[in-house]
């Protein structure tokens, strides 16, 4: 098939419960998010008198659903889920349409199983392998790992355990002063992602995924439309592109991002702590931090050491109840690494992942409508925070991405 226009995509499949409608499909969209345990989307189809697929075919809703598309670079897009329900059906004219939603297999399998087995001493990403082969997931991407936890799931399913493990794991750049004084000092970051894409699920420390652990896609800008280009440039042309958001200080202060302090109460000995956290230059420029005069939060944690103990040794300190190395960490980092959003659309691309880094270039545009350089605000590197595929009958596809990069990323020059 020959591709004129970027935006132009082929049809493989399209498949409910083995059944071909590909001629009866209005548009699909799907997603992927680095929040989010699971791809979804939905899919509008249409019925007329002469074709009636839902009720000829008996689908309650439940079926499966095949997907495969190509676009001009070649690149396939195939994804294998479950038809989830149908959000509404209307009447257009002589035709009746529907939407129904659909989800990853992982998702729904995520649902029939519990966990309830102890988690000795077991670091983050081998229990990321371990959720991820009981959901049964086709594949799992890791990058670094943490430091070891100890915890029971109260009968908590697979995507509940990693929620537990992404707010209280520990990576080895979350640090506290001894615990034994009465002022203590808390340091560094800590967080974890753990998502599905199309290629299966992503585990990795919120750090390495703003050092670009997966990935990377240069050279996309917004070219103006009256210029002559090859597909491949315009494969890399920002069709549209938004900035709802670049950053809300106000916000990060009242989270405690920058700067919070912590009093802990060790039930063991009846020490009563202060926990102060200040914020490194990973997490807020220098600017940023010197405009914070003091502590913007204050929280309060039951500190016991022998939290999970098997012995009746005396434990050492923030080895099995780690709070103090998570709490104020995990704030930081979660609160700081999506502060600025935008969103771009680009022309259909099938291989960009949710967690990737992409580099824009975003041109100023002078009266004549010439180049007028690039707005270094806008510009630069961000994360993929989110990618929606959508195609519509008429045989045209985009890709939308939601993208996000740290409060300490102000500018192009220092995301690179």
């Amino acid at each position: 098939m020959e591709f004129g226009d970027p935006t132009q995509f082929k049809v493989d499949k399209i498949e409910i419960d083995g059944k071909d409608v590909s001629s009866l499909f209005i548009s699909i969209d799907i997603y992927e998010n680095i929040f989010s345990g699971g791809v979804t989307g939905n899919i509008a189809l249409y019925e007329t008198d002469a074709v009636k697929f839902i009720e000829d075919n008996d689908i309650q809703f439940i079926e499966p659903i095949s997907l495969q598309f190509m676009n001009a670079n070649e690149e396939e897009f195939i994804f294998d889920g479950v038809i989830n329900g149908y959000q509404d059906n209307t009447t257009i004219g002589q035709k009746r349409v529907y939407i129904l939603d659909f989800i990853s297999k992982t998702v729904r399998k995520n649902e029939m199983v519990f966990v309830t087995k102890p988690f000795d001493n077991s670091k983050p990403n081998d229990i990321a392998q371990e959720m991820s082969d009981i959901l049964e997931s086709q594949n799992i991407d890791i990058k670094g790992e943490g430091e070891p936890l100890t915890f029971l799931p109260p009968n908590m399913k697979p995507l509940d355990v990693m929620r537990y493990v992404i707010d209280h794991g520990i990576t080895q750049k979350s640090k506290v002063s001894n615990s034994s004084t009465r002022k203590q000092e808390a340091s560094g970051t800590t967080g974890f992602c753990f998502w599905e894409t199309l290629d299966g699920y992503r585990f990795c420390p919120v750090d390495d995924l703003l050092d670009g652990a997966f990935e990377e896609w240069d050279d996309f800008e917004n070219t103006l439309a009256n210029r002559a280009h090859s597909m491949d440039r315009l494969m890399k042309n920002i069709m549209s592109f938004d900035f709802p958001s670049l950053g809300n200080f106000q916000q990060k202060l009242r989270s405690g991002t920058i700067s919070s302090k912590q009093y802990s109460f060790d039930i063991d000995t009846g020490l009563f702590s202060a926990v102060e956290y200040k914020a490194d230059e990973s997490v807020a420029s220098e600017k940023q931090s010197k405009e914070v005069k003091g502590f913007t939060r204050i929280l309060h944690k039951l500190y016991s050491p022998e939290l999970h103990q098997k012995n009746c040794k005396k434990a050492p300190p923030n080895v099995w109840d780690q709070s103090r190395r998570s709490t104020q960490q995990t704030l930081a980092r979660q609160n700081s690494f999506a502060d600025q959003h935008g969103r771009i659309v680009l022309p259909p691309r099938y291989k960009i992942r949710a967690g990737d880094t992409i580099n824009i270039k975003i041109n100023k545009v002078t009266p004549d409508d010439s180049p007028g350089g690039y707005d270094q605000k806008s510009s630069g590197k961000y994360i993929v925070k989110q990618v929606g595929h959508h195609f519509n009958m008429n045989g045209k596809s985009y890709t939308k991405l939601a993208i996000m990069r740290s409060l300490s990323q102000q500018n192009e020059s220092n995301t690179l």
